[in-house]
């Protein structure tokens, strides 16, 4: 069977509560052995907000897979509601691609993949100047950038530049025999769309939102948004290379039905 790291995964009381611990799941129950890595709860406890902090983690994965990983999952993520600007960089976005970029060489003994976990909200509400902001990769540029910027468009440009990062690098990675994709969730079950503490506003944009998915005007479940993660990460998904998946129970549609481009 395989081996695959997994950002995010942390699992409390033993169950997941969030899509990275959902796959961990998933993918043990298919045999394979995981990786888990997150600031708790996990075979890799580090804190992936810091430079040291993910080089730490790229060491620790070396460690346990010398002989190659199959793949690795970058779900990590931090909110654009509850989190600083700075913490949206380094976690959404560094933690991502340097994070795939340091096991490269892992990927490769084995055929590897990667596949990293953007939102629906890059198609939604991005700041095209934000998206170049990130793409130039100079990590103290873009921390000044975001300074004075919101909270969400820091969100969202950050995660349409992780779909964009992706396609660019996608022929550098094949050559080396390493696919890279993406996963889009849609409005999901996790500790980032509770109703809890919201203000009555947020709650009724909650509600419209919701109303919006045509499969069962529901939220997803983070196992069903795992699963597309287990796909492109295994062998059914080996000529799957370059794609943006939606797990979003059909909401792009309705959210942008005139739309021409169907992945940004």
């Amino acid at each position: 069977m395989g081996i695959y790291a997994v950002t995010g995964s942390a699992l409390t009381e033993g169950r997941p509560t969030g899509i990275g611990g959902a796959l961990r799941r998933l993918l043990e129950a298919d045999g394979h052995d995981v990786i888990s890595i997150d600031q708790r709860d996990a075979d890799i406890i580090v804190d992936l907000s810091t430079p040291a902090g993910r080089m730490e983690a790229i060491a620790a994965i070396h460690e346990r897979a010398g002989e190659g990983l199959d793949g690795i999952a970058t779900i990590a993520a931090v909110s654009g509601a509850t989190s600083g600007n700075d913490a949206l960089v380094e976690v959404n976005f560094f933690a991502s691609i340097e994070l795939v970029d340091g096991v490269r060489d892992l990927l490769k003994k084995r055929g590897g993949s990667a596949v990293l976990c953007s939102s629906h909200t890059f198609v939604l509400m991005p700041k095209e100047d934000l998206v170049d902001l990130y793409l130039t990769l100079d990590r103290d540029k873009i921390i000044a950038g975001v300074e004075e910027r919101s909270g969400m468009s820091v969100y969202a440009s950050g995660k349409k530049a992780l779909v964009m990062w992706m396609r660019q690098n996608v022929p550098a990675y094949a050559a080396d025999g390493i696919r890279l994709n993406t996963v889009v969730p849609g409005f999901t079950d996790t500790p980032m769309t509770v109703r809890e503490g919201r203000s009555e506003r947020e709650l009724e944009f909650y509600d419209d939102f919701q109303s919006k998915i045509p499969l069962g005007q529901r939220k997803g479940k983070p196992e069903e948004v795992a699963a597309g993660f287990r796909f492109l990460l295994g062998p059914d998904a080996s000529f799957v290379n370059g794609v943006t998946l939606f797990v979003d129970g059909g909401h792009d549609t309705t959210l942008r039905p005139d739309a021409r481009e169907f992945s940004a």
